[in-house]
């Protein structure tokens, strides 16, 4: 199980590290969806601010944490396996800190059928 911090502001996170790099991507649940997903340098980079969730059972898990661990473990297939696991269901996205076209070219990469390349400009046409 990876490890879940809780942030100042109450958002839980945790850190996952990318095979065959050093990179490490951080991972960012408030108020029942994903809002981060980031490369960071350092999986502590504010250590004064973040304090380990211990949780011995499910039932200590808020909504937060079944998000961040269900996120994680896609992400975590994806990375290591090359493809989601489709019995895996998607979490939920915060995307109201995106303007609208960073909205909107997400729409359209999402319409790339997995495992298909495509530029930039083909996806701008």
């Amino acid at each position: 199980m990876h490890e879940r911090f809780r942030d100042a502001d109450g958002a839980v996170q945790c850190f996952l590290p990318l095979p065959t790099t050093s990179s490490v991507m951080k991972l960012v649940v408030r108020d029942g969806a994903v809002v981060n997903v980031g490369f960071v340098s350092e999986p502590s980079s504010s250590p004064t601010s973040i304090s380990f969730i211990k949780a011995t059972s499910t039932k200590e898990y808020t909504r937060d944490d079944m998000i961040l661990t269900e996120a994680y473990h896609m992400l975590r297939q994806y990375l290591f396996n090359g493809a989601p696991d489709p019995a895996r269901s998607l979490v939920p996205l915060d995307l109201s800190s995106y303007t609208p076209f960073q909205r909107y070219v997400y729409q359209e990469v999402r319409k790339v059928p997995l495992g298909t390349t495509i530029s930039y400009g083909s996806l701008a046409r």
